[in-house]
Order: structure tokens, then sequence, then C-alpha cells
């Protein structure tokens, strides 16, 4: 199955092997614009819902905003399929504003999921100011967190070096894949990584 996050920036997207073992095996099953199967339409592999989360209904449903629908639609995960974020997850563990995707099947006016994931977004930027966990940079917000991974190695075709999070200073260029907050406009930063190529 292909999978991909997509750049902030509307740059280039990391294919789902260049993050998957860096994130547990759940990085988004699909970028929510430019793809052929993004906005709840079929493609070869079922179709793709990307949204965010409104409110979670149950341990099988949750209510998603989409780009392209006025109202809300309940996502319900059939028999067997989880929700996933960095392994495998309850649905109660996604937050409102939460940037996720869905694959599956319409059911009415509901939909049938077979997959539920966060969406990851990568993130190239450069610290303005800091604050404790909080890194301010010209492209948004980016929090820190508990699980928060310095991580060396490539990525989008740069060189990255983990450093100390708390060595993470204003002018220092890093790259974070992370998931984006739609009601907090902030990035919660599962991998960080200084650009140094």
């Amino acid at each position: 199955m292909k999978r991909h996050t997509e750049e902030a920036s509307g740059g280039p997207r990391l294919r789902r092997r260049e993050m998957l073992s860096a994130t547990g095996g759940a990085v988004a099953a699909a970028a929510v614009a430019g793809s052929p199967a993004s906005a709840g339409t079929p493609g070869e592999e079922g179709t793709w819902l990307p949204g965010f989360v409104v409110s979670v209904e149950g341990p099988r449903t949750v209510i998603v905003a989409t780009p392209d629908r006025e109202r809300p639609v309940a996502v319900d995960l059939v028999p067997g399929a989880q929700a996933r974020r960095k392994g495998a997850v309850p649905l109660s563990a996604f937050q409102p504003g939460e940037e996720v995707v869905a694959r599956g099947e319409w059911a009415g006016d509901r939909f049938a999921a077979i997959e539920f994931e966060t969406l990851y977004r990568l993130v190239d930027a450069t610290v303005a100011s800091r604050e404790g966990d909080v890194v301010h940079t010209g492209r948004g917000t980016v929090r820190l967190s508990d699980e928060t991974e310095p991580r060396t190695g490539a990525a989008a075709g740069r060189s990255v070096e983990g450093r100390p999070l708390g060595e993470l200073q204003r002018g220092d260029r890093f790259l974070a894949l992370g998931r984006r907050n739609r009601r907090t406009d902030e990035l919660t930063a599962v991998l960080i990584g200084e650009v140094t190529s």
C-alpha cells in the first residue's frame, strides 16, 4: 500500500518507507491535497477521507470534518479495523482538531473505515524563538513533547542530525515530522533533527 505525508510548505512528499520505522508504522495513509485519492474519492486502494477530528462518539465512531463537505461525517471503524498513531491506539486518544485520514467505503451518509490514522506532516523551518517546549518559526508553532525523539538521518533530500531537544535554539534550521492540530494551529513533533545539509 502506498502511503505518504505532505510537506507543510507544499513541496515534495515523503514516501511511507522514509519514515515508517521512525513512526512505528503509523505514517498517515494519504495527503490532504494533490492526491488522486484524496477528498473522499475512490482510488485503487479504496476511498480516502482526509479531515479533522470534531469529536469521538464511542469506541468505534469518530466525527470528522472534511474539506469538501458542508457537514461533518461519522466515521465507523469496521470490525478488525484499528485506529493508529505511532501504533494502535483507542479512538479516545484522538483530540478535536487533530488531522487524520481514513480509508474505506461510503455506507450511505456514513463512512466505514478499514483504516483510521493520524496524518503526519513534515516541516522544514528555522527557530525564530523558543519558550520551553514551544518553538516559534516563520511557518508556525512546533510543540515538543514527551514523545518527540531527536533523529539523525536523511529526509526529503536533506541530512539531519538529532540533538538533545534542549539545545535547539534561535537560528537553528530543523526538520520535524508531527501531528497538526487545526484548533491550536500547532504541530506536535514526533521526530526532529537539525538540518546539516
